[in-house]
């Protein structure tokens, strides 16, 4: 296990310091998993599973010399809705919402597990600002663009969310852009504010 965690972690371009940071463990809990000194602890296993980009149960199937799916996660960003997302990550990781919470609070972005567990169930009371759309990218430790598009194709089941005329614009115009496409408009876009805030304006 030692060995492969540790030609992971080099062909993700990971330090040991960066690995550990992102696995929520120190870094001399992730130096003794490289160099066999120390015994992984089971609660460590999703974490550090999650800085490999291994699916679940990966740690454990090493240990146990089974059939191993050293494999990204990987969720296409083009069938599933906001909801659909957050369920199937939250079973990746193997976390629980307020674990999740506690994810992105330690990113800088709150949000609470019970918002997390209504916008799983495709119940928020309305269309998710971008404050929360960054939150639980932070919490499930994916691209914003995918959060985004996700928001974006779950908007039909939320009737009732306010009326926003420039969420509706800007949904009609990037419905059918590829997730690349739109984060080269979100560049332009931001180009433009910070071109409209300089102090010479």
């Amino acid at each position: 296990m030692a060995r492969l965690v540790q030609q992971q972690r080099q062909s993700l371009g990971l330090s040991v310091r960066a690995a550990a940071r992102k696995a929520g463990v120190d870094r001399a809990t992730w130096a003794g998993l490289e160099d066999g000194s120390r015994e992984t602890q089971d609660r460590q296993f999703a974490g550090i599973e999650r800085a490999l980009e291994w699916a679940a149960g990966s740690i454990d199937a090493i240990r146990r010399d089974a059939a191993v799916p050293l494999v990204p996660w990987v969720f296409s960003v083009g069938d599933g809705t906001l909801g659909e997302l957050i369920a199937t990550r939250r079973n990746q990781v193997n976390l629980t919402y307020e674990q999740l919470s506690a994810r992105a609070g330690a990113l800088g972005h709150e949000i609470s597990g019970r918002t997390l567990a209504r916008l799983a169930n495709n119940n928020p009371p309305e269309f998710p600002g971008p404050s929360t759309l960054k939150a639980v990218a932070a919490a499930l430790d994916l691209p914003l663009a995918d959060v985004r598009q996700a928001a974006t194709r779950t908007a039909h089941v939320w009737p009732d969310r306010k009326q926003d005329h420039g969420t509706d614009r800007w949904e009609e115009l990037v419905r059918d852009l590829e997730p690349a496409e739109i984060d080269h408009v979100l560049n332009v876009v931001r180009a433009v504010v910070q071109a409209i805030r300089a102090p010479d304006r």
